[in-house]
């Protein structure tokens, strides 16, 4: 199961790596999977919060610094994944856990990418890229 969720993943970076915005981007993600207890700690210290989270992100390189160094293979940062979380909310959003995952690791790439959702308009705006390039992502799945 792990190797297939991690190769879904890198398809699915490679699949963003080819969008208008990020065309070439050939940077590195460092993904890590872990339970509820790692990420709530986690959360802990860098945002003070002491409960689980699904997804926490961590870029190393500012938006500028990534589409400068685009088509070079840096480290553009790491993805926290509680698989415990992603699988509570799959359940509870009727998804797989592999579309929970997808959407996750999608929410967190973003994040390293500059995004965020702290307002609404921000949110609305990542939000609809995130629905845009998993949709996206399943069709070409689908044509493969």
């Amino acid at each position: 199961l792990l190797q297939d969720v991690v190769g879904e993943l890198t398809q699915l970076f490679t699949f963003f790596s080819k969008m208008p915005n990020w065309q070439d981007l050939n940077g590195t993600i460092n993904l890590i999977l872990m339970d509820d207890e790692s990420i709530q700690e986690l959360n802990k210290d860098y945002r003070n919060k002491n409960v689980p989270t699904d997804v926490l992100s961590f870029p190393y390189l500012n938006e500028d610094e990534i589409k400068e160094n685009q088509d070079k293979d840096v480290e553009l940062g790491e993805i926290f994944i509680s698989t415990e979380q992603a699988s509570t909310d799959a359940k509870d959003l009727g998804l797989t856990l592999e579309q929970e995952l997808n959407k996750l690791f999608v929410h967190g790439l973003l994040h390293i990418l500059g995004y965020d959702h702290i307002d609404d308009n921000d949110f609305f705006k990542m939000k609809k890229n995130e629905d845009f390039i998993l949709e996206a992502f399943q069709k070409e799945k689908i044509y493969e």
